[in-house]
């Protein structure tokens, strides 16, 4: 298992992407206190049935270091497997990618992204561009990222 803080990294900033749900973060904190002999209390507090702003506190009060970028790379890998089955589903998916690499810090990646969605743009506008090949371009893009080595939905 990850290092608890960049894990609980990976549930905060995929719970305010819209893709991790607050059961899959109650399930993670009960696997940590079932594989431990004493688990730390931030892992307890996550536990409880809470709020989403208690939760999101409590995730973001877990001691160590958080590797930033393993959690964006997990998050897009996460982006990676949501359904989209329309062009306008797969740009909604472009802008979730531009939101996690701006938060964990990604600045060249999230250019990547920026630009493409100005692409996207364009194509839906019939200025430039096939909207088919924005998306097959952002989920190659996409099909790059690991997905996560655990698995609570």
């Amino acid at each position: 298992m990850q290092a608890i803080a960049t894990v609980a990294a990976f549930f905060r900033s995929g719970i305010k992407a819209r893709i991790c749900t607050l059961d899959e973060v109650r399930a993670w904190a009960l696997s940590v206190i079932a594989e431990s002999d004493q688990p730390p209390g931030e892992i307890i507090e996550v536990s409880w049935t809470k709020p989403l702003d208690a939760v999101l506190a409590d995730l973001a009060s877990m001691e160590g270091e958080v590797d930033g970028t393993l959690v964006g790379h997990w998050l897009l890998g996460r982006v990676a497997d949501l359904p989209a089955t329309s062009a306008e589903e797969i740009w909604d998916r472009l802008r979730q990618a531009m939101q996690i690499a701006r938060d964990a810090d990604l600045s060249g990646l999230y250019d990547e992204f920026n630009e493409l969605d100005d692409r996207f743009s364009l194509a839906f506008a019939g200025t430039y561009g096939e909207v088919s090949g924005c998306c097959d371009e952002f989920l190659s893009m996409l099909a790059t990222f690991p997905k996560t080595p655990f698995s609570f939905r």
